[in-house]
């Protein structure tokens, strides 16, 4: 059985596609055949991480101009994992960013059932798991992704700010899509944990509440973290993460 995971945050800055990138290593390290697909197109990040094999980007299955499985590599003897992953890259230049930027609701409506074609594509393929690494906000595109997901991994940093636009994506997006989720507290300082002793914020699970450590940004842009090292405390809390996903999302 397939799950298609969209990770999402209200804001930029949470470590949402660290998050994502991360989970999929664990995923193909446990030997899953995995899918992760850059979907932030407005900022996208993954090129920097994976060298582009392909000529075609994910901003091109969403135009139309080719399937899902034209723009997918393998990365997995790269990276040396016992399952498979292949990444799906948006487009970092500049005048793509800005082509997909004006796109307007009626555009991004048939977007959405391109991101679904693309979904049942890769289930078809024997994807186990396919994560989508989506912009922050509530634009079209990120919502987009958050509806065809199965399950929406939140990503929030202890703050104010983050914690009221959660609350808003919450009650406003996830709940009226009924999305299975769950939080992620990343960042957190060791005694400033949101959802204190409850386990929950919003009435969703919290899976984790992982401390602010700035080697694992560091490393990340060099790669998938948790491969690099499986003892750290943030690969440990990812493989929980992982493992709780699965059990909520069946």
């Amino acid at each position: 059985m397939s799950i298609t995971i969209a990770v999402h945050s209200c804001k930029g800055g949470t470590g949402k596609t660290s998050i994502a990138l991360n989970l999929a290593g664990v995923y193909a390290a446990s030997g899953k055949n995995v899918c992760l697909l850059d979907l932030d197109s407005k900022a996208p990040y993954l090129s920097s991480v994976f060298s582009p094999q392909s000529k075609q980007w994910v901003n091109d299955v969403l135009f139309g101009k080719c399937t899902v499985m034209d723009v997918i590599h393998d990365v997995s003897d790269e990276i040396g994992v016992s399952g498979k992953l292949y990444v799906g890259l948006s487009d970092p230049d500049i005048i793509a960013i800005r082509d997909i930027s004006s796109k307007d609701r009626k555009w991004q409506a048939k977007a959405l059932q391109v991101i679904m074609d693309a979904k049942r594509h890769l289930t078809s393929a024997g994807m186990d798991v396919i994560i989508l690494d989506t912009g922050p906000g509530v634009d079209f595109s990120s919502i987009n992704a958050v509806a065809a997901a199965d399950y929406v991994l939140v990503v929030i940093k202890p703050n104010k700010p983050c914690l009221v636009g959660t609350g808003q994506v919450v009650n406003g997006v996830y709940k009226l899509l009924g999305k299975k989720c769950g939080i992620i507290e990343n960042m957190c300082h060791e005694t400033h944990f949101l959802h204190s002793l409850s386990n929950t914020l919003f009435d969703l699970p919290v899976l984790a509440s992982i401390p602010c450590m700035c080697d694992v940004q560091l490393k990340t842009d060099l790669g998938i973290f948790t491969l690099k090292e499986p003892e750290h405390i943030f690969s440990k809390s990812m493989s929980k993460i992982a493992d709780k996903i699965l059990e909520q999302g069946d």
